[in-house]
């Protein structure tokens, strides 16, 4: 849930696509719940957004859980060029 997340440095933005790839590694889609606008805006500027997916950000908690649930596709890895696997 990243509803009380504002504002997002370098250095946060670096650890988020950290993240991002070892669960992508792992075939595992991080979902993102209620980002604000400032949010989404960081994440479209630096390319977050394009490397997460934006089908995987949702306006409610319930939604991301759901699509969790559901087994998303996962993106492939950029290293290993396979493609992702409903799980």
């Amino acid at each position: 849930d990243a509803a009380m997340i504002s504002d997002i440095d370098a250095s946060g933005i670096s650890a988020v696509r950290e993240v991002q790839l070892g669960l992508r590694s792992r075939n595992i889609v991080l979902q993102i719940a209620r980002a604000t606008d400032e949010l989404r805006e960081q994440f479209k500027e630096t390319g977050l957004t394009e490397e997460i997916g934006p089908e995987h950000f949702h306006s409610t908690v319930t939604a991301a859980v759901e699509a969790c649930i559901l087994g998303p596709t996962v993106p492939p890895s950029p290293e290993s060029g396979a493609a992702g696997s409903d799980a």
